[in-house]
């Protein structure tokens, strides 16, 4: 896993080690290499970037921390020069940090509804570079407990995951239904890490949009998704905050604005019509801009969700941080200005 923190690598790196593996390698990926830019194809390669970096250096025999160097092309450092924990000031979180679709698998068990990731693989493979999909990934879903014990080997002090909407709500909406299973699922994994010393960090959206609501009303494009959201949101709330303290509302909304609904080389894969994408219905100069500013609005909603929530839970508790929106400095002015408008 080797990770110093979870923006220090690739958020799957610390599951390439595992042997047990989907049917096309072991890994996904979301980078873009540069020889498939021109093709727009997302690349969810299986191979763990860890493992082909450190087979190209002829590095296996490295311990992971000594590994990571090397594929940070470090590859010259002796013994000594490799960061070590105590380098950190105290209170340094060592973590690490994954996403739902690049990792659980098990797409379509135990009453999980497909989401915008699971419909844009199955229906435009030739988007995705290698043809490959979620669909096992690093079976996560059924292996998460070996997971937890890597975490605990390497000695983290955190780990960031996400948490499925689909899995949760099937059908996107609290009117459609909570699927229990789904809940106990991420139940066990937090109790699993919690026992283990490990601090659960829970980014609550991740791109993986629920189809059923991308159907009904175009997802993030109508403004109709705050509500869902807040609903999904507070359902995590209700389920895990018991033992999560540490939320995220949004993984860097800038991506999933430009990529989805500008490039169209994520799911649900829009562009305009003059540009190579799944959905070529699209407007690449709005939409992104029209879904940023649902999800801003969005993200004010659950923040108020948030703070009335521990004031009703936990009054005599001192309330743990807000959730934010991981992403760049457009992001964060952005969100300020919002929030500023609305209070």
């Amino acid at each position: 896993m080797a990770l110093l923190a979870s923006a220090l690598m690739n958020c799957t790196t610390h599951l390439g080690l595992r042997s047990h593996i989907g049917p096309n390698g072991d890994n996904l990926s979301w980078r873009l290499p540069s020889k498939e830019k021109s093709k727009r194809r997302c690349d969810l390669s299986l191979r763990s970037q860890a493992e082909r970096m450190s087979s190209e250096l002829g590095q296996e025999h490295l311990m992971p921390s000594e590994r990571m160097s090397s594929e940070l092309g470090h590859e010259h450092l002796m013994p000594w020069e490799i960061p070590r924990r105590h380098w950190f000031h105290h209170g340094f979180v060592f973590g690490a940090a994954t996403a739902v679709y690049q990792i659980e698998g098990a797409w379509n068990e135990h009453g999980k509804g497909p989401s915008t990731w699971d419909h844009f693989c199955h229906n435009h493979p030739e988007m995705i570079a290698g043809w490959s999909n979620g669909d096992v990934a690093v079976n996560s879903y059924h292996l998460y407990e070996e997971d937890v014990k890597m975490l605990k080997e390497m000695g983290m002090d955190a780990y960031r995951f996400s948490i499925s909407w689909s899995r949760i709500l099937p059908k996107g909406t609290l009117e459609g239904g909570i699927n229990y299973k789904g809940i106990n699922y991420y139940k066990n994994l937090i109790n699993k890490l919690t026992e283990n010393g490990i601090e659960p960090y829970v980014t609550i959206f991740h791109w993986d949009t629920p189809q059923a609501l991308e159907d009904k009303y175009g997802g993030f494009l109508n403004p109709r998704i705050i509500k869902d959201y807040t609903d999904f949101a507070k359902v995590c709330f209700d389920h895990f905050g018991d033992k999560v303290k540490h939320w995220f509302t949004f993984n860097e909304p800038h991506i999933f604005c430009s990529f989805a609904y500008g490039t169209g080389e994520h799911a649900p894969g829009r562009c305009s019509p003059n540009r190579n994408c799944a959905i070529p219905c699209g407007d690449s100069l709005n939409e992104p801009y029209l879904v940023g500013h649902n999800i801003l609005l969005a993200h004010a909603e659950v923040a108020d969700l948030y703070k009335t929530y521990y004031k009703v839970h936990s009054p005599r508790q001192t309330q743990p941080p807000l959730p934010a929106t991981l992403d760049d400095r457009y992001w964060i002015t952005g969100s300020v200005l919002l929030l500023y408008t609305i209070h």
